[in-house]
């Protein structure tokens, strides 16, 4: 199953975040397996946010993988073995290296979405929604999950963008949720959308400083340790909601 996490406005609704904790939860919750990556042809955001050794190895870079995808001379099976694996049940392809192409990630994610064996394929759509390689994305996708917060610009430029065309099997996400600014019912209505197909990440300095010190990949055993309530509900329903499509997306492809 592929998932599409994307929003309307980068860098403000926090779409990386939520593409990671939607796999970490799905990989150390679920047992799934999951192939994280994104769309940009260079993005340090992942190995920041889980304080990984971001230097690049020559012998099984993303660089090597072109070379190879270009050649004919990986297969599907292989390609696993380019990605960095996070723990249990989690590979990442990530790149860091400047001299990766638009190009370079297009022939190598066209891959991914049509080769990788994982149960999801979980895509940070880091790049303008317009651009060709999103569009790939797009059709390959199964669910669709939009970032949002309840700042009435970001709510606003999403009915601009995406009510214009609308994309089957969507997951709205209500990032740094404040119950002092308004209801999740509220949300749901300003989107347009049924309740169960919504989903909050309460406003968490906690996990903003996770985030920063590269610790994100411990904060599901956090929040349920500290405890931290609200945000362990939170990602219970996320990743509760996810698996709900999942179940059907199995039930459609039988």
């Amino acid at each position: 199953m592929i998932i599409s996490v994307t929003s309307p406005v980068h860098g403000q609704a926090g779409n990386t975040t939520a593409a990671l904790l939607i796999s970490l939860l799905l990989a150390k919750e679920y047992n799934k397996s999951v192939c994280l990556t994104h769309l940009s042809p260079q993005s340090s955001a992942f190995y920041t946010y889980l304080g990984l050794d971001s230097l690049e190895d020559k012998t099984c870079s993303p660089s090597q993988v072109v070379k190879l995808l270009r050649e004919g001379a990986i297969e599907p099976r292989d390609m696993a073995d380019y990605c960095l694996r996070v723990c249990d049940n989690l590979d990442i392809f990530s790149n860091n290296s400047k001299s990766f192409s638009g190009e370079d990630m297009e022939l190598t994610q066209r891959f991914i979405l049509e080769n990788m064996p994982h149960d999801f394929i979980v895509l940070d759509v880091d790049i303008n929604t317009k651009e060709p390689l999103a569009e790939l994305a797009k059709s390959k996708t199964d669910l669709s999950v939009v970032c949002l917060t309840q700042s009435l610009n970001v709510t606003e430029r999403y009915t601009e963008i995406f009510t214009k065309n609308p994309v089957k099997n969507t997951l709205f996400l209500c990032n740094h949720y404040s119950p002092d600014v308004g209801s999740g019912k509220s949300f749901a209505k300003s989107v347009n959308a049924k309740a169960q197909d919504c989903c909050i990440l309460h406003h968490s300095s906690m996990l903003m400083k996770m985030a920063n010190a590269g610790k994100l990949g411990e904060i599901i055993p956090l929040a349920k340790n500290m405890p931290l309530p609200d945000i362990e509900a939170d990602f219970k329903k996320l990743a509760l909601t996810v698996m709900q499509y999942y179940k059907k997306h199995i039930g459609v492809k039988k």
